[in-house]
């Protein structure tokens, strides 16, 4: 009949009960603006981040005696940022991931790096529960 439905993941097949008429969900709309819908206070893929958390973002980088990267292919510029910002001031970078990161191939980021006698990736090839249980366990004692 064209109309979208929902189905919760863990439903019956069988129950028509576990289905949700997209038509006729009620998404609130922002209270204080009156204009668009409420969404949570996050940036979803394809958004843009707001200027004023890109700013606190690098004044923490600039801060900062080093910059992690924990479980990120870095490919999205909005992270990205911060590991190109943080090799151009010569803060060194840790990334914990399984496979490569825009970091170990971005040829900018090389230049900076190979710039800066402060300036250093150490990348660690393993994944980030395991190996942050391990740290949390070893500093536990």
């Amino acid at each position: 009949d064209g109309e979208v439905v929902l189905k919760r993941t863990d439903s019956n097949e069988n129950d028509p009960s576990s289905t949700t008429k997209y038509a006729n969900i009620s998404i609130p709309s922002c209270q204080r603006c009156h204009d668009g819908f409420m969404k949570p206070d996050v940036v979803f893929f394809g958004d843009s981040v707001p200027k004023d958390r890109v700013a606190k973002g690098m004044a923490a980088v600039q801060a900062s005696n080093g910059l992690l990267c924990i479980g990120s292919s870095l490919t999205v510029p909005s992270a990205f940022q911060f590991v190109r910002y943080a090799a151009q001031i010569g803060v060194p970078i840790a990334i914990l991931n399984v496979g490569e990161t825009r970091a170990e191939t971005d040829a900018t980021l090389s230049r900076f790096l190979s710039s800066s006698p402060t300036s250093s990736i150490t990348k660690i090839e393993a994944p980030a529960g395991p190996s942050l249980m391990a740290c949390a366990n070893y500093f536990e004692k």
